[in-house]
């Protein structure tokens, strides 16, 4: 899977590299596993722009594991490879062979937080499309989700909650239309605002445990709150991204006249101080919130005060 790494922070996964041979080759020596950095770069400031470069390999398997490749350089927002490099002596004077594995997957090599969204984003477009100016709507979905889930640090084979259908269908319609086919100029508009929102989700805890629990209803457009809240007390909310502002949250909520309106949660209103539980807490118009099931999809009510 193409990864975003910070300078001078390991790998998120580590590389297995297995040397494989036919039945009828016969090997004498395999030399340790070099991992070698390949880039359109032509110098690096450092003369060893990755360190913990150099492995052994098991001789009976032929499988070799890096675990903890460190950067020591910014790609510049460029994409770099991994090749690894093993020589293999062949028995009975058959020679010395050196053996290159393909590329890896592309890596982007950043400095600060801010540099993430623009990254990922890359990566992304560059795995979906290729060289290709279109593909299909599932395609771009399947990739999207598989970068969501490891942006989100979550296992693909069990993960603690994937994007369901409903969630899906909000975005195929919101940012393409419903196109069976899509281009770049709309995946990188949607990247625009779907980027913020893996962004809050991947570097601020307190917004990842509220998606997690389900506290965060997500994906909804406005519409939808009113359907989930027309018949519900005053006071109750939910919590949805804003489907305008990319990377903030809107509240909606049913206020003292029985209607459902919309707070868009400012910039200003959470800090590293004050958390959006902390601000949800201060507010006295929200008092009990929508909490969805990821796992089945319930809704259920919950007093604030006991959830948040």
């Amino acid at each position: 899977v193409p990864q975003v790494l910070f300078k001078n922070k390991t790998l998120e996964e580590p590389y297995v590299l297995a040397l494989l041979t036919g039945s009828n080759v016969h090997i004498q020596n395999i030399s340790k596993v070099r991992a070698v950095l390949v880039s359109d770069e032509p110098t690096w400031k450092t003369k060893k722009p990755i360190e913990n470069d150099v492995q052994i390999m098991e001789g009976s398997k032929k499988i070799t594991y890096f675990h903890n490749i460190k950067f020591n350089v910014s790609t510049r927002m460029s994409m770099v490879y991994l090749r690894f490099v093993v020589q293999v002596q062949l028995a009975n004077n058959a020679g010395t062979h050196t053996i290159e594995s393909p590329g890896s997957s592309p890596i982007i090599v950043i400095t600060n937080e801010s540099q993430w969204c623009d990254a990922a984003g890359k990566l992304l477009l560059f795995e979906a499309f290729g060289e290709s100016d279109d593909v299909t709507w599932q395609h771009l979905a399947n990739v999207t989700h598989t970068h969501f889930l490891k942006a989100t640090r979550q296992e693909s084979g069990k993960p603690n909650r994937r994007l369901n259908r409903g969630e899906f269908q909000y975005l195929h319609y919101k940012f393409f239309g419903g196109q069976l086919s899509v281009n770049q100029p709309q995946a990188t508009k949607f990247w625009l605002w779907f980027g913020q929102v893996i962004q809050s989700l991947r570097f601020k805890r307190h917004i990842a445990n509220l998606w997690f629990t389900g506290l965060i209803y997500g994906f909804v457009t406005k519409a939808g709150c009113v359907d989930i809240l027309k018949n519900e007390q005053v006071g109750t909310f939910l919590i949805r991204f804003s489907e305008h502002y990319a990377g903030l949250f809107a509240i909606a909520y049913v206020d003292q006249d029985m209607e459902v309106k919309h707070y868009l949660v400012q910039s200003e209103d959470i800090s590293s101080n004050k958390s959006l539980p902390d601000f949800l807490r201060d507010k006295s118009q929200f008092l009990f919130i929508k909490r969805l099931d990821p796992m089945t999809g319930d809704l259920r009510v919950f007093e604030k005060q006991q959830v948040l």
